[in-house]
């Protein structure tokens, strides 16, 4: 390989890996998790509202 693939891959992987590192740090932050988490709690809420049932699903069973 010459110089030039060589720097252009190095520089190509070391802006994958910060790109990457990014990624996991930005997902593992407390607000981005709460962030994804909202929608499934909404949906929750919805559902409980809606059938009229508990934590257990207690809805009517006829």
């Amino acid at each position: 390989m010459r110089l030039h693939e060589v720097i252009v891959t190095v520089a190509f992987w070391l802006g994958f890996g910060l790109i990457a590192a990014f990624v996991i740090v930005g997902l593992a932050s407390p607000q981005v998790r709460r962030w994804l988490q909202r929608p499934a709690e909404e949906m929750v809420e919805r559902d409980r509202s809606r059938w009229g049932g508990g934590p257990t699903g207690g809805g009517d069973s006829s």
